[in-house]
């Protein structure tokens, strides 16, 4: 029977820096626009991810241009 678990293990260290890199695009945008990062944030597509901070920025007082500037 063949051994799976080398398969097993790159699946799972794919896995784990895809999980990293959405983790940074969130933080990097939440940094930009200012806010706070939600657990929820990280299951968001990235238009979905784009208007909830983009909203939460609006919540924060952020005007228009400084959203603008900062998703440039």
């Amino acid at each position: 029977m063949p051994d799976f678990s080398a398969l097993t293990n790159a699946f799972g260290s794919l896995h784990s820096m895809g999980q990293s890199a959405k983790s940074r695009q969130v933080n990097n945008l939440a940094a930009k626009l200012g806010v706070a990062t939600e657990p929820s944030d990280f299951k968001l597509g990235p238009d979905e991810l784009s208007a909830v901070m983009i909203e939460r920025a609006q919540q924060a007082g952020k005007s228009e241009a400084e959203i603008k500037e900062a998703m440039a």
